[in-house]
């Protein structure tokens, strides 16, 4: 079973891959982009193995790396849905506990999107998701 702290990890590992993505976007942008040269300066033809291949190359293992990322966040959700599927749904409080543990921990929302999702108030989700996450080894 998942524990309290690999389920705490699943967010942080989400925006980790897309602060991960973004930079991704910008290195394979500088890789493909042309210095361009001033006018007053001759011009020379240059080989490929400039600065693009340094970008490149830290394009490819940063993809690499985002994919391993992505592969230990799929883990973790597997497990936080294996938790979340065990969970009793025989009150309202429990059925909404469900849906919001599955939208922070499966969809990843903030918590302010799912409070619009479920229609509570941001603390009184929380608390009701801390909750029901206790039973869950540290």
């Amino acid at each position: 079973m998942i524990s309290r702290r690999e389920l705490r990890r699943i967010p942080q590992l989400d925006k980790l891959i897309e602060r991960k993505k973004e930079h991704l976007l910008f290195l394979e942008e500088k890789a493909t982009s042309i210095p361009s040269t001033p006018p007053d300066h001759e011009r020379v033809q240059t080989s490929p193995s400039g600065s693009g291949n340094r970008y490149i190359e830290a394009a490819i293992d940063l993809s690499k790396e985002i994919a391993e990322i992505e592969k230990e966040l799929d883990a973790l959700k597997d497990g936080a849905d294996e938790f979340i599927c065990s969970l009793p749904r025989d009150t309202n409080r429990q059925h909404i506990a469900v849906r919001t543990l599955r939208y922070r921990y499966t969809d990843c929302l903030c918590w302010n999107e799912i409070a619009d999702l479920v229609g509570y108030d941001t603390a009184y989700i929380q608390r009701i998701a801390k909750e029901a996450t206790m039973i869950l080894p540290w």
